[in-house]
């Protein structure tokens, strides 16, 4: 941590050790052994006691080059139209930048150095739901569960202008069954949830699988069982993900790496599930979501858009319609209530190739076999794992943990000790061949993941009968650290 902005005293006392060289704490009536960067801030704070955060920022924006306009600005933003508290904290942001406590500071580069007409400083969750909106969603239903509220109440925002319907349902169950409804009637649909949510869903989950109705299901990970700890990170849904549903059917399980990849991969989602007539799921966790960063304005026109209903003159010419006609690849042509006069069925029994119930052993195995001959087209969509790096050690990766083991590569790297680093965004299906291409390369294989169970370790172990040499882990709910990780992987790189 370069600038530690400690607001009491055990915030100072449980973040030091993070302290890198050079460092600075912002704080009032902090006392510790670092004593010679402590910056008091009593003295800027004379109007109000609880303006000490907005003096703190001021101060560390001035050793960033942030100027004073633009913390001026800011804080008119967020507390206008309270005069009397907009006045202390202007005092406050005038205070700092006259004291200059880290006006000389030289850690970093300063922001006025940065080319950012192009950059957009964003929260994970903000760009994930930038992404659905990309990917064509118009209709989400959810129930509030952190960390993955902040997307419902985006999109509810956004929904008058983009014509989203967003409806928060009683509970999970009722949620998930809406969104299936919402498919049926030829919507982009989507929900949000955390671990605790997706349990209740997943019986709908299966109903999806059943009418093969196309969705979107964002899981975003925080520790369980239960309640666990409900404001940190994890990523311990991995194996719940794959196997949420009864019976079988194919989905395709997805997890973005960084806040920039949450648009990409929340938009190629719905391109997805639409294609393949399957659920999606993307897993994201608290870090992902909450963590901000400046980013490169998303392009919405590079973003794969296209609709795959039956429709128009095509459906009108058919002269008979089934929802569930069976083809060699397993994709029937999909079409949606009263785009024509042809009846559209589905059935959470098993159904004949109309969607009318059937129990009928020899029609239900054919059935079956359709919604299996998916997985050969789901499979062929896999995306290429990310390789950077070279070495006898291989070090292996999903989702939000891709930042800090890249990092740590870079400076272990500057050290001699560079590793190979693969990444992977899509985690469900998993082609055998091409997993084993991957790993074949690795004398040394590491597995490093924010989980107490080794979920991505025993989905490589599973596809390709490897195993880890070691494997990396931890479970307490803060994000791996590059620092942390420089030593835990110095110890086993080969």
């Amino acid at each position: 941590v370069d600038i530690l902005i400690a607001m009491d005293q055990r915030a100072y006392d449980e973040h030091r050790d993070r302290l890198g060289t050079p460092h600075a704490v912002l704080g009032t009536g902090l006392t510790g052994r670092d004593a010679d960067t402590l910056c008091d801030l009593s003295e800027l704070v004379s109007g109000s006691p609880r303006t000490a955060g907005t003096a703190a920022l001021a101060t560390a924006a001035q050793a960033m080059g942030i100027s004073h306009e633009a913390i001026s600005v800011l804080v008119r933003e967020r507390f206008g139209g309270q005069e009397e508290i907009l006045s202390q904290n202007l005092k406050a942001v005038d205070a700092a930048v006259s004291r200059g406590l880290l006006k000389d500071w030289t850690a970093f580069p300063s922001v006025s150095a940065i080319e950012s007409s192009t950059l957009r400083y964003i929260a994970g969750a903000d760009a994930l739901s930038l992404g659905a909106v990309a990917g064509g969603a118009s209709f989400m239903a959810a129930y509030p569960m952190s960390p993955a509220t902040s997307i419902m109440t985006n999109l509810a925002k956004w929904g008058k202008e983009l014509g989203i319907h967003v409806e928060q349902a009683e509970d999970e169950v009722a949620a998930i069954n809406m969104v299936a409804g919402a498919s049926y009637g030829g919507a982009r649909a989507l929900t949000a949830t955390s671990g605790g949510g997706f349990a209740l869903m997943t019986e709908g989950v299966s109903l999806l699988g059943m009418i093969e109705a196309p969705a979107v299901i964002v899981i975003a990970q925080r520790p369980g069982p239960a309640t666990g700890l409900p404001t940190r990170t994890a990523q311990g849904d991995l194996r719940f993900a794959i196997h949420g549903g009864h019976g079988f059917f194919p989905k395709v399980v997805l997890a973005p790496r960084d806040v920039a990849h949450n648009f990409e991969v929340a938009a190629r989602a719905f391109d997805l599930a639409e294609a393949l007539q399957v659920p999606v799921i993307v897993l994201t966790d608290q870090l992902l979501q909450d963590s901000k960063a400046a980013v490169t304005a998303f392009d919405f026109d590079a973003v794969e858009n296209r609709r795959y209903l039956l429709e128009g003159q095509a459906l009108a010419a058919q002269e008979r319609y089934e929802r569930y006609t069976i083809t060699p690849d397993g994709i029937s042509p999909m079409a949606v209530p009263g785009a024509s006069p042809h009846l559209v069925v589905v059935d959470s029994d098993e159904h004949d190739e109309a969607g009318h119930l059937t129990e009928d052993g020899v029609l239900a195995e054919r059935m079956a076999q359709k919604r299996f001959a998916k997985l050969e087209r789901v499979l062929a969509r896999m995306w290429q794992p990310l390789e950077e790096g070279t070495g006898e050690t291989t070090v292996a990766t999903w989702g939000s943990s891709y930042g800090a083991v890249s990092e740590a590569r870079r400076l272990l790297a500057a050290q001699g000790l560079d590793f190979r680093h693969i990444h992977l965004d899509w985690l469900w299906p998993l082609d055998e061949e091409k997993i084993a291409t991957l790993l074949e390369p690795a004398k040394h294989l590491v597995i490093v993941e924010h989980s107490t169970w080794p979920e991505f370790e025993s989905v490589l172990a599973e596809i390709s009968g490897r195993r880890p040499d070691h494997s990396v882990r931890k479970f307490d709910g803060r994000p791996f650290t590059p620092e942390e990780l420089c030593g835990r992987l110095g110890e086993v790189i080969r």
